[in-house]
């Protein structure tokens, strides 16, 4: 009896220590694997950023920085190019899609402002879990299906969160890709911590809802989505990669000009409240409806 008792307590303390954490550790892995593949390359004329797919009433919508699409200049690029990897297989191949901005602009479904760094477009409209794309976006991957997207009220708000929470990063640094170390046109997912929260005011009202994260960016992940973990399983929005914060060494010149001598990646990064964009697409779907 001694010897089953033993043997049964041994078995016991295995199945905790190496059996157990296994299946914790797979569920885990599987969530941030299913958050990471909503994630969305943007490729313009100009370079790369990152964005994602969010399910707002009826439509789906593509949001990412304004400055990732749109230029100092203020010019698009005529066509961007958009590549996920929808949950599956590691090796999966990419889902691709092109989205002609000149006749998106011209339907009226593009919105974006100078005073706020954000831009979205309008997609289509959802026929049950399917999006039906309107005749600006182009399919590219044959067959072509997207991954579980972002829906409406998934997001948290700026006056709920707390310093000191960690954070969840979701984008795609391919300024990394100097060395032929790993696959960086895949997206990443990296942690952090708010730091602070700050808004700016406009007169009596508040605009530019930003949180500061104790989080390293690199460029390339600019427009992807960052968030939070609410309970056990379950992870909400709170808003979209702007900039890193540089780390900056300043020189006088003999003329007392003012020269930057050096710029490093600080580790802290700013990020654009959710709130913002969720006040934007509901205002463009009210004045749509009004216009009908």
């Amino acid at each position: 009896m001694r010897t089953l008792l033993h043997q049964a307590s041994l078995f016991s303390l295995f199945f905790v220590l190496f059996i157990l954490p296994k299946q914790t550790s797979a569920q885990k892995n599987s969530v941030f694997e299913e958050i990471l593949s909503q994630a969305v390359l943007i490729q313009t004329d100009s370079g790369t950023g990152s964005a994602f797919l969010y399910k707002y009433g009826e439509y789906l919508y593509l949001i990412t920085a304004r400055h990732v699409i749109v230029d100092t200049a203020q010019s698009a690029s005529r066509v961007i190019t958009a590549t996920l990897y929808p949950h599956g297989p590691v090796c999966s191949n990419p889902v691709q899609f092109s989205i002609d901005l000149e006749k998106a602009q011209s339907a009226g479904v593009i919105r974006y402002a100078t005073s706020h760094d954000f831009f979205f477009i309008e997609l289509g409209k959802m026929k049950g879990p399917v999006p039906i794309f309107e005749g600006y976006v182009k399919t590219i991957t044959k067959p072509f299906y997207l991954p579980k997207f972002l829906p409406q009220g998934a997001f948290t708000n700026l006056d709920s969160l707390g310093v000191g929470e960690e954070v969840f990063l979701f984008g795609y640094p391919t300024d990394l890709a100097v060395l032929d170390q790993f696959d960086f046109t895949r997206p990443i997912m990296r942690t952090g911590a708010i730091a602070a929260r700050s808004c700016a005011n406009k007169g009596n009202r508040p605009t530019e809802y930003r949180v500061l994260l104790d989080a390293r960016v690199d460029h390339g992940m600019s427009g992807g989505f960052v968030m939070i973990q609410t309970e056990k399983g379950k992870y909400s929005l709170i808003g979209i990669m702007l900039q890193l914060v540089p780390w900056i060494e300043f020189s006088k010149k003999d003329n007392d000009e003012i020269k930057i001598t050096r710029f490093d990646n600080s580790g802290l990064s700013i990020v654009l409240s959710f709130d913002t964009i969720v006040s934007a697409i509901a205002k463009f779907q009210k004045e749509r409806a009004g216009d009908k």
